[in-house]
């Protein structure tokens, strides 16, 4: 259940306030501030405390305030096959009508989806590595990057345990699945076989799944899965955030408005380099 929260008055502090009287510029476009441009106190209208962004003008102002429509989902990969399954079971089961739309790199593959007041991204399209290979290169930055981990977490043990990619044994899931789930241990090694890359897991990342189900205190296979699944998830959420985070503080853009990187970088060379472009109309 989503529950929309009611718009809130800007909650000044004296940092916000001292801000935003220095402010000679707007934040986003950069013009300067006088009698034709005047300046306004932006605020996120869904915080209540410490909610003031930025002085901007009046239009950055108005734009700024539309331009997010809807609620971003971001999965990795997940257009190429989560997404899909999802919605397909999402229409079958619903009974109200949802605006279903799609933007198409071809008849298998989309960039982005648009469900009601969602719209589905892929994180692949802006990070194109695995999430394995992007959660060790944040862990090299820093721990303190792994927000979202933190505070699923209850011990520091179990904090150091999701500092890396785990291991699940997908082919032993099979038809039988019920039982399986409710087996009191870990499958044994040889049932963590990856028939995709064809090939089985070493000791070390056994022995790193066998320490995950008892320091989370799994009584069944289940239990071991739904860790494994909120890692992954709590993964490319401080991947993902940080790089909004990094690319925010650098050209003023907020990635959860794109649906590439390529879209996102041609808007920050613009941005940058404050070229107008041409309309096109000699063809």
């Amino acid at each position: 259940t989503i529950r929309w929260a009611e718009y809130q008055d800007i909650d000044w502090t004296s940092k916000s306030m001292k801000d935003f009287h220095n402010k000679t510029h707007c934040d986003l476009c950069g013009r300067c501030f006088c009698k034709e441009v005047r300046k306004t106190a932006d605020h996120h209208h869904l915080k209540v405390k410490d909610n003031y962004r930025g002085a901007l003008c009046n239009r950055c102002n108005l734009t700024y305030a539309s331009t997010q429509k809807h609620i971003p989902v971001i999965g990795h990969s997940a257009l190429s096959y989560d997404v899909k399954n999802l919605l397909t079971v999402f229409a079958k089961k619903s009974k109200q009508k949802h605006s279903l739309k799609v933007l198409a790199k071809n008849k298998e593959k989309f960039h982005c989806m648009y469900m009601d007041r969602f719209m589905f991204i892929d994180s692949y399209s802006f990070l194109q590595g695995s999430l394995q290979t992007l959660t060790e290169s944040l862990k090299k930055k820093g721990e303190e990057h792994f927000v979202y981990t933190k505070q699923f977490v209850k011990t520091e043990e179990q904090f150091h345990l999701l500092l890396r990619k785990g291991v699940m044994c997908y082919n032993y899931i099979d038809e039988n699945f019920a039982a399986k789930f409710e087996e009191p241990h870990l499958p044994a090694r040889k049932h963590f076989y990856d028939s995709l890359k064809n090939e089985k897991i070493d000791e070390v990342d056994y022995q790193h799944a066998c320490k995950v189900f008892k320091e989370f205190k799994c009584t069944c296979l289940r239990d071991y899965l739904l860790v494994y699944l909120a890692a992954d998830v709590l993964q490319i959420a401080d991947v993902f955030t940080a790089f909004r985070k990094t690319f925010f503080n650098d050209y003023g853009l907020d990635a959860t408005h794109y649906v590439s990187l390529p879209q996102l970088a041609f808007d920050a060379l613009l941005k940058e380099s404050k070229v107008r472009l041409e309309l096109i109309s000699d063809i």
